[in-house]
Order: C-alpha cells, then sequence, then structure tokens
C-alpha cells in the first residue's frame, strides 16, 4: 500500500533545497517540467526552478488538494498532481511531482492547455 501522505510530507520538508529536487528529464522518462514557462502572478515574470518549488510546497503545507495516482513510467511509481488557479486571468498551472531515490521528482509544471488553448 502506498503512503501518499509520506510522499506529501516528504515533498513539503525536502522540496524547498536545491540538493533534493530533480527533474525526470535527469533519468529519461517523460515530463513538461517548464516553470520557466509559466508567468509567476506575484512577480510577472516567468517562474524560477526555485519558486516554482516553493509554490508546491506552499500549496502542500496550506493544505491545497492534490490528486493521488500511479505513474505509467517508471512503471507503478506514486505519485501526487494538482492545478493551481492563477488569478488576473492567467493560465491554470498543472503540476505532478514524486520521490525518486530520495529525492523529490519534478514531472509537470506548465500551462494547463485544453484542445490547444491556454484556460
Amino acid at each position: 500500500m502506498v503512503d501518499f501522505d509520506l510522499i506529501r510530507r516528504e515533498v513539503v520538508r525536502a522540496g524547498r533545497y536545491k540538493a533534493n529536487r530533480i527533474s525526470s528529464r535527469d533519468f529519461g522518462v517523460p515530463d513538461d517540467w517548464a516553470p520557466m514557462t509559466v508567468i509567476n502572478p506575484v512577480t510577472g515574470v516567468p517562474f524560477t526552478e526555485s519558486e516554482a518549488w516553493n509554490l508546491i510546497c506552499s500549496l502542500l503545507e496550506s493544505g491545497h488538494p492534490f490528486q493521488n495516482l500511479l505513474l505509467d513510467s517508471p512503471k507503478h511509481m506514486p505519485a501526487i498532481q494538482t492545478t493551481y488557479s492563477c488569478e488576473g486571468g492567467l493560465p491554470t498551472i498543472y503540476i505532478k511531482v514524486h520521490l525518486f531515490r530520495g529525492k523529490i521528482c519534478g514531472r509537470s509544471f506548465h500551462s494547463q492547455l485544453i484542445s490547444g488553448k491556454q484556460l
């Protein structure tokens, strides 16, 4: 049985420290980790890697809803995902992360699209 509460706690515990964060492209699985293409509603300029991780940790700490899932690649790897609605007419952000070999792995951080159009 997967302890998704543990995953959430580990993301918050380790996610704010650069040495604990990786992208799935680092080990060759599909990802859409692109915080530098998403406008940060606080600053008005694209997110930095650090700002993206801080948002993820803050969302988890505030009780923002995350859904549990098992990835297709790597097969059956537990992960959590959510969407974050930005204010000011900015697109919704889709986020997906998981633990991998003691690190926090960013799989998705991008503007969510529906039918080729930004929300």
